[in-house]
């Protein structure tokens, strides 16, 4: 694993074949083919991303693309879109920006119109439409 010191600033492309863990400065892209990048507490990325595995502690300022995850704990920043197949955002974590995950739609479509099992509400028979459920309630109602 790559470990980028708190005090280090980076101002480039990081193209790696490992998983890196960032505490100082990125400003450019960062780019790790199917690995994983850790941005730590006083990690700051002012860079795209592109991982398999994005965790964030720290600040990413620009867009993030993982492959597979992308985590944001407690305290971590995104100041961009995200494009995952799978998204975790802890209490604490805060994300302005899109989220986008497409990817884990059936068949990859990516889109939504022509989804439909999307299209079709989800086959739950023991719960009732909203409406349902007030209608239910008012005719339970007595004068």
């Amino acid at each position: 694993m790559a470990h980028i010191g708190r005090t280090t600033t980076i101002t480039g492309d990081i193209v790696a074949e490992e998983n890196v863990e960032i505490q100082g400065t990125i400003e450019g892209s960062v780019r790790l083919t199917n690995h994983q990048l850790t941005v730590g507490n006083e990690g700051h990325v002012k860079a795209s991303v592109d991982a398999d595995v994005v965790v964030v502690y720290g600040r990413i300022t620009g867009d993030v693309v993982a492959s597979d995850l992308v985590e944001v704990e407690k305290g971590g920043i995104v100041g961009g879109d995200i494009k995952a197949p799978r998204i975790i955002m802890h209490d604490g974590a805060i994300v302005v920006g899109g989220l986008d995950m497409s990817a884990s739609l059936p068949n990859s479509t990516g889109s939504l119109s022509t989804n439909k099992q999307l299209d079709e509400p989800p086959d739950h028979p023991h719960l009732q439409p909203v409406a349902d459920l007030e209608h239910d309630a008012s005719s339970n109602d007595e004068p």
